[in-house]
């Protein structure tokens, strides 16, 4: 962690601590504290209309929100203003949501879910290559919540003219990538979150007159977490990465292939960290005063809002069989921009 990144965890996390009191949690005060120090805007340039930063920056405050469980729309508020901050508007209260990752068969969206559409002016919609901006109408949209109790909202999409529907000058994937990279650092700071929780619970409560991590079982848990963290932490490394390859290296499908893994291996170990957190903390754990549950709930969301994860994984092998098995490792691991690799053939692969 670089002095800036540790500077954005310690602002964050004393606002957080500043709103949290015995059986409550002020996280609407939070969230303007958050809009009020800019750092809602942080990742988009002064310029732009933003607090300037980069995105990796932005990741730390999106992680820490997440290590301590807090609710807040960070992500999608902070990706619809930064869509129109690079398409030159003024950014406003919009919310950013990526379309399903394969059309409909006849090519349209019924509907799409919203995460705390209710708050938003707009939604900043990513369909297919194109990026459209939809006005919210309270009236018609569906109020609904995630596993994790936050708002998650469905608009409906019937009667929208895709033809005559605003657009943004910005290519489909730069959002759905910068998405993905957020929800990456949601699941690693909410993993941290869970792992810190446990190794204090296993060092603190003690049966048969010693700790719990005494026990090798318990402390074999407890290092499966770490490790699991640990590529979890690398996951968000590889997506930051692929997120800023300058642009004349970048070729969109490539860096979304290194960010789509990078999903895949974020989401995989973070499910590994919930299971074993409540293996670990038993009963305690599911208890609404113990502070597990926001964690875990939180990484349970998160995945809920991404395509399902053997559908990732299909893609991923589909683009392994269209470019050879030396492009998995280049682009995912040595840093090799992938556009020096041709198709083995013509297969289209989608990400």
């Amino acid at each position: 962690m670089n002095n800036v990144a540790a500077e954005l965890n310690s602002v964050v996390t004393d606002l957080i601590l500043s709103r949290r009191s015995p059986g409550r949690d002020d996280y609407d005060v939070l969230w303007t504290d958050l809009v009020d120090l800019g750092l809602r805007d942080v990742g988009l340039d002064e310029a732009l209309g933003g607090s300037g930063g980069s995105l990796a920056e932005l990741t730390q405050v999106v992680a820490t929100l997440a290590e301590h469980g807090v609710a807040v729309p960070i992500v999608e508020f902070s990706t619809g203003r930064w869509a129109q901050g690079v398409a030159g508007l003024q950014p406003s209260n919009v919310i950013a949501v990526a379309g399903p990752e394969s059309p409909s068969e006849d090519g349209d969206l019924t509907d799409v879910v919203v995460p705390w559409g209710r708050y938003g002016d707009a939604v900043i919609l990513e369909r297919g290559t194109a990026v459209h901006v939809l006005d919210v109408d309270p009236n018609r949209l569906m109020h609904a919540e995630s596993v994790s109790g936050e708002p998650l909202d469905v608009l409906p999409l019937t009667d929208v003219d895709w033809q005559s529907a605003r657009s943004l000058p910005i290519h489909g994937s730069q959002l759905r990538r910068r998405l993905r990279v957020l929800r990456i650092a949601e699941l690693v700071g909410a993993s941290r979150g869970a792992v810190d929780l446990s190794r204090r619970y296993v060092a603190q409560r003690e049966q048969f007159g010693a700790p719990l991590v005494a026990i090798p079982a318990v402390a074999r848990n407890i290092a499966l977490m770490r490790v699991s963290l640990r590529q979890g932490e690398a996951a968000l490394v590889q997506a930051l990465a692929a997120s800023e390859t300058p642009p004349a290296e970048a070729v969109p499908d490539h860096a979304m292939f290194a960010t789509t893994a990078a999903l895949v291996t974020a989401e995989r170990v973070s499910n590994e960290i919930a299971e074993i957190a409540h293996q670990v903390h038993g009963a305690l754990g599911v208890t609404e005063e113990y502070p597990l549950h926001k964690l875990t709930r939180k990484i349970w969301a998160v995945r809920d809002l991404q395509p399902p994860a053997v559908d990732l994984q299909l893609a991923l092998g589909g683009a392994v069989v269209e470019y050879g098995e030396e492009y998995l490792w280049s682009v995912t691991a040595a840093g090799v921009p992938g556009s020096r690799f041709e198709p083995t053939h013509d297969k289209e692969t989608a990400l």
